[in-house]
Parts: structure tokens; C-alpha cells; sequence
């Protein structure tokens, strides 16, 4: 039976991780940067996983307060202070699923279908993020049982 390790992708530079104090405005600029497609894993200083952004929280948080309100207007300064202030923590969502390298394929992909999960993390037995699994690995899997 195939294993996580056989379909993993490696984490490599630039990773796709933040650490849970940086702030909100260089975790977007971060995203944008290098075009993470479905979040950001947030690690401690530990290098440790203790949460997930996913994109759609990240864009919400960025454009909560540009929506236009009825009878009001929105300073730039607010906008700003808005944009500048909290840190990955803050926005991040807890207890994230994970796999481990020696799972097998099917259940992996099993739990990314049950969490709904476009990217599952990969952790080593000390808890720290070493690859994750994406949309590409269920289509892989597939092709590979087909053929």
C-alpha cells in the first residue's frame, strides 16, 4: 500500500509557512508573493504547526473594513490601522489536520476529503511541518489506480 511518504512535497524555500506573531499586512504580502493558491501553515517559534490561514480568511480580513457602509465613511488612516494591526494568530484557524509519513495514501486523502481540506500538512513526530499533500496528490492517486 502506498504511503504519504511516496506522494509528499517536500517543504522547501520559499515555505509555506508564517510564524503565528508576524503581523496580518507581511502574511498577505507573503501569500501574494509567492502565490500560495489555498493558505499558509502558522508554526510557534518552535517551528511547531498550531494553526492555518486559509486564503478566503486572509482576503476577509483584509477587505472587512473597505466595504462601504451606509452613512459612513471609512478614513484611510482606519483603513490602514485595520490593515496593520493583529498578527497571524489572530486570524488563524486551530487544530488543523495533519497526516503523518507513514499513513497511507488512501487514508490521507480520506481525511483531506473529510476536513475539506485543499492542502493537508505533513508533520515528523515532533510536530514540525516537513511537506504537505495538495488537490494534486487525490488526482495522482487516482491516475495511479486507474492505470
Amino acid at each position: 500500500m502506498k504511503k504519504v511518504k511516496d506522494y509528499i512535497k517536500r517543504v522547501k524555500e520559499p515555505a509555506p509557512f508564517v510564524k503565528e506573531d508576524d503581523p496580518i499586512i507581511d502574511v498577505a504580502q507573503y501569500v501574494a508573493r509567492y502565490n500560495f493558491r489555498w493558505g499558509i501553515f502558522v508554526i510557534d517559534e518552535n517551528d511547531k504547526l498550531v494553526g492555518f490561514i486559509k486564503l478566503d480568511n486572509l482576503i476577509r480580513h483584509l477587505l472587512k473594513e473597505q466595504s462601504p457602509r451606509i452613512g459612513s465613511v471609512i478614513s484611510t488612516r482606519h483603513l490602514l490601522d485595520t490593515l496593520f494591526s493583529g498578527s497571524a494568530k489572530d486570524i488563524m484557524s486551530k487544530n488543523v489536520p495533519f497526516v503523518r509519513e507513514d499513513e497511507t495514501i488512501k487514508s490521507a486523502i480520506d481525511k483531506m476529503l473529510e476536513y475539506n481540506m485543499k492542502i493537508m500538512p505533513v508533520l515528523d513526530d515532533d510536530g514540525k511541518v516537513i511537506g504537505f499533500l495538495d488537490m494534486s496528490t487525490i488526482i495522482n492517486y487516482s491516475l495511479s489506480r486507474m492505470l
